[in-house]
């Protein structure tokens, strides 16, 4: 659990509000919940670091920064429980409280290799702040569930955007690439007026995905879809431009699953792109058909 009797598990190494720290070849291993978590740090230098964690542990992520600016993430090595790298900027609250939110802005991953966890390289949920100029190049991805992984929900405000991949490999993963703006997530994840699919009114509260481009980027050993897009009626995700991707094969052992953590989102194995609410542009080779809107959602109704 991530708590038990009021207190938190505690982070394997917190920086608060620290500037021109550097991180440099260590190992740090087996952390009660996120490994390294610079919280409001500016001008953070990280490499040639090694992170591991056990492949069943929840909530360990590796290297999570959060309202941070300026970060640089390289030739470190990540075998961990949930994200490797985790990019946020602060949650509001229930009631829409703006306490602990700052961008995070400016950040830099290249060089790394990424195994296991739920994802590669994931931005939010937490993201009220606004996660905005990240690029990742040069990393290799295996075995994470995604590779690029977006995801938000309504309630949390902010943008995502001017996020770029480039030069990746990706061996094993179940979803290379997704964006997801009905993540259920927190107490009230699956509540109607988060899953709905029915426009809502836009406000502060509105979370905005926009701006990504993926190029040169293989895929290999695939499980469930190439790409899964799921944007708000309101708020339409996009341009998502993907340019030179190729996927080079599939996971003959793969079973059905969803590609997105989000309520009426069918199973699926082998699918190629998917999108609704969002617009996706590109140049991708692979040997799979595309498949309709229909074939992505169930359209059952949200739960009240």
């Amino acid at each position: 659990k991530e708590r038990r009797d009021g207190a938190r598990r505690p982070r394997g190494l917190h920086l608060i509000d620290a500037e021109a720290t550097r991180l440099i070849g260590f190992t740090i291993r087996n952390a009660p919940s996120w490994t390294i978590h610079p919280q409001g740090c500016r001008d953070l230098f990280a490499v040639g670091l090694s992170i591991q964690a056990p492949h069943d542990s929840p909530n360990t992520d590796g290297f999570d920064p959060d309202m941070c600016e300026d970060v640089i993430i390289l030739g470190t090595h990540f075998s961990v429980g949930d994200d490797c790298i985790a990019i946020k900027a602060g949650k509001r609250g229930d009631k829409g409280e703006e306490d602990h939110l700052r961008p995070t802005r400016r950040v830099t991953v290249q060089h790394c290799l990424m195994e296991r966890g739920h994802g590669g390289c994931v931005i939010g949920s937490e993201m009220s702040g606004s996660v905005t100029d990240v690029t990742v190049s040069d990393c290799e991805m295996v075995g994470t569930d995604r590779g690029l992984r977006l995801k938000t929900r309504r309630g949390r405000g902010g943008e995502i955007a001017r996020i770029a991949m480039r030069n990746v490999t990706m061996d094993g993963v179940l979803t290379a690439f997704s964006a997801n703006a009905h993540y259920y997530c927190d107490h009230d994840g699956h509540a109607g007026w988060v899953q709905s699919r029915e426009p809502a009114a836009i406000s502060h509260l509105t979370p905005h995905i926009g701006e990504i481009i993926a190029e040169d980027v293989e895929v290999r050993g695939l499980a469930h879809a190439l790409g899964a897009f799921l944007g708000l009626p309101e708020a339409p995700i996009g341009p998502i431009r993907l340019s030179k991707v190729t996927l080079v094969s599939h996971d003959p052992a793969a079973r059905p699953e969803p590609p997105l953590m989000a309520d009426g989102v069918r199973a699926l194995r082998h699918a190629g792109v998917l999108a609704e609410h969002a617009v996706v542009v590109g140049e991708i080779s692979a040997d799979t058909a595309p498949l309709s809107t229909d074939d992505f959602l169930n359209r059952s109704p949200a739960q009240p």
